[in-house]
């Protein structure tokens, strides 16, 4: 075959289908990247309601008839209850850190920080030793206060983020009737990350009502924007 009959590339082409490669990769990488996030997010999600909710039945089968008429997470009782529950959970006590990085509410580019009482119980989840990190990498909480028992947990631990309600950290609450659910309904004031396409707050309690609406909607992990 003669070598010059053959076709090439100029010097000028394959640089312009460089850049082109390189712009699509720039627009598109992110996106899949996050996406991916979401997936792992709603996988973890799942896990965790499972794992929670058959700790619960667990800790009621052992405990008998576990619920009072008051819990304080700063009385004996309290602590006990947390330390009867914690032991269903297979993993590693998370030690609270010399600075404790901040959780904030559901809004994207949140810099508002979340102390809502329960979930929180009015204090950072790692303060007083409050949770612990399973093999998985979740970590599971719980605390009492007001008459009322709350678990909680951030999907993929505490040292990778966003450390946001709503996104990695969700809660349940616990009372008489013996059984886990979420006091709030999915609302754009309950859950504004959710609806952030009309709503935007900077409230401590946005993100209050995210557990309603990730349980309520199949769509919830793909819409959420952090």
């Amino acid at each position: 075959m003669n070598s010059k009959n053959l076709i090439a590339f100029t010097l000028s082409e394959v640089l312009i289908t460089v850049v082109v490669i390189g712009l699509v990769a720039t627009l598109t990488v992110p996106t899949l990247i996050k996406n991916y996030q979401k997936i792992v997010l709603e996988n973890q999600f799942k896990k965790a309601v499972a794992v929670l909710n058959e700790s619960v039945k667990l800790w009621q089968l052992d405990e008998n008839n576990i619920w009072e008429t008051y819990y304080d997470g700063n009385d004996q009782k309290g602590k006990a209850l947390r330390a009867s529950f914690v032991k269903y959970l297979k993993g590693n006590k998370v030690k609270t850190p010399t600075e404790l990085k901040p959780y904030y509410t559901s809004i994207k580019n949140s810099t508002q920080q979340m102390h809502y009482c329960p979930a929180s119980c009015c204090g950072h989840p790692l303060a007083s030793n409050r949770m612990i990190e399973t093999f998985d990498g979740i970590m599971y909480g719980v605390c009492a206060r007001d008459n009322q028992l709350n678990f909680y947990f951030d999907l993929n631990g505490y040292d990778k983020g966003p450390n946001k309600w709503g996104i990695d950290l969700f809660d349940f609450d616990y009372n008489k009737d013996n059984r886990l659910y979420n006091n709030y309904t999915c609302s754009s004031s309950g859950c504004a990350n959710y609806f952030s396409y009309k709503y935007n707050g900077t409230n401590v309690n946005d993100g209050i009502g995210c557990t309603t609406c990730a349980l309520q909607r199949s769509d919830y992990f793909r819409k959420i924007d952090w």
